[in-house]
């Protein structure tokens, strides 16, 4: 026997419409209650296989510390529409996915976004959405997001400073992206400080870096970075 889950569409009026056949359903119904059951296994058990198959730098323990520091860094303005980019576990969504009006977190494992929509769906965040994607080349048009996030993946990348050219490309004029990184594997990654590698890295991808606050933690020694793509006035002069 083989069950199909669908999950509703995030956009306001696709939403509706399955809000309102909802509705008209009898939660109570002895049917649909076994349905639920077997789907929380169903979820369950994959994001058990999911997590079981990703490797262990994928692993990368939350750290309360960072949790604080991230959420002070982004307190000044909403956080609008949010693109969390190698999602992983789906951590930083959960984290500011409550705060968002929309929120995106794209990885290029099958694994991680298995996990992820589990602990993301599973806290209630229904409006967060998680798809397979390439650093590389968003699958975005153009600049959809005030907020972007990237957690410890850039200093092992091949080519870092395009994968922040995606995203700057991706964020609106005035935009935020948080760059959590290893501070030992930005050493390992460039011959200069890892601070200064890290700037050099937002100048060459168009972003502004406006600040980098070390971050010591049980397990690394971390910074976190928080940087802006330029506001560029686009009115014709008079």
């Amino acid at each position: 026997q083989h069950w199909v889950y669908y999950r509703a569409p995030t956009s306001d009026a696709e939403r509706s419409t399955v809000q309102q056949l909802l509705a008209m359903v009898d939660e109570d119904d002895d049917l649909l209650r076994r349905d639920r059951k077997r789907m929380e296994q169903v979820i369950r058990e994959r994001a058990r296989r999911a997590a079981d198959q990703l490797p262990a730098e994928s692993r990368i323990a939350a750290s309360s510390a960072v949790d604080s520091i991230i959420l002070s860094e982004l307190a000044s303005e909403p956080i609008g529409v949010l693109l969390d980019v190698g999602t992983g576990s789906g951590h930083l969504l959960g984290l500011l996915g409550a705060h968002a009006t929309r929120a995106v977190g794209i990885d290029i494992s099958s694994d991680a976004l298995r996990l992820a929509r589990t602990n993301v769906h599973g806290a209630g965040l229904s409006h967060c959405e998680l798809q397979r994607g390439d650093m590389y080349d968003l699958p975005f048009a153009g600049p959809l997001f005030d907020t972007v996030t990237v957690d410890r993946i850039l200093a092992t990348a091949q080519r870092p400073t395009v994968a922040l050219s995606e995203i700057a490309r991706t964020l609106k004029n005035g935009g935020r992206a948080v760059v959590i990184e290893d501070f030992d594997a930005l050493s390992a990654a460039g011959a200069a400080n890892p601070i200064a590698t890290l700037r050099e890295w937002f100048a060459r991808a168009g972003l502004e870096c406006a600040r980098l606050r070390p971050v010591d933690t049980e397990n690394a020694h971390l910074l976190v970075a928080l940087a802006r793509r330029p506001i560029v006035d686009t009115r014709q002069s008079a």
